[in-house]
């Protein structure tokens, strides 16, 4: 089964029972079939971001303010299937990939403090790959300022 968060399972839960469960997104922007839908976390700070396809629920991306960190769900999970250069590289972050679980943890390389958690549908690497993590890089990118 798909890894839940706030009771929206990814594969399964529709647009409308979306909005059922967070209130009306803050944004709603539509890019390659898929739609990109932003609200405000409960407790404020950056916005959670879910992307739908076909009305229903891909992905979710949600800033992470828990206890757990990379190690704890390494004991969880077991090790990452493959770690990968992504958002929040710029201040020594990697996306670390749990794909038979359905999800993918942004953390820090130097103490594994989580920064951002990913759910989706559980898949193979390379299906994860294609659906939702084009833009990760196994080479750092250059910093821009």
């Amino acid at each position: 089964p798909a890894s839940s968060w706030e009771s929206i399972t990814p594969g399964k839960t529709t647009e409308s029972e979306l909005v059922g469960i967070l209130g009306q997104p803050n944004t709603t922007e539509q890019e390659n079939g898929q739609k990109t839908l932003t609200f405000t976390p409960g407790g404020g700070g950056p916005d959670d971001r879910i992307v739908a396809k076909n009305n229903t629920v891909g992905l979710t991306k949600r800033i992470y303010y828990g206890q757990e960190t990379l190690t704890t769900l390494k004991t969880k999970y077991g090790e990452p299937e493959a770690n990968f250069f992504g958002p929040y590289q710029n201040i020594g972050a990697k996306v670390y990939v749990f794909p038979k679980n359905g999800i993918a943890i942004i953390a820090s390389t130097y103490d594994g403090t989580i920064i951002d958690i990913w759910n989706f549908n559980p898949a193979t690497l390379p299906v994860f790959l294609s659906e939702w993590g084009q833009d990760l890089t196994t080479e750092e990118q250059p910093t821009r300022f």
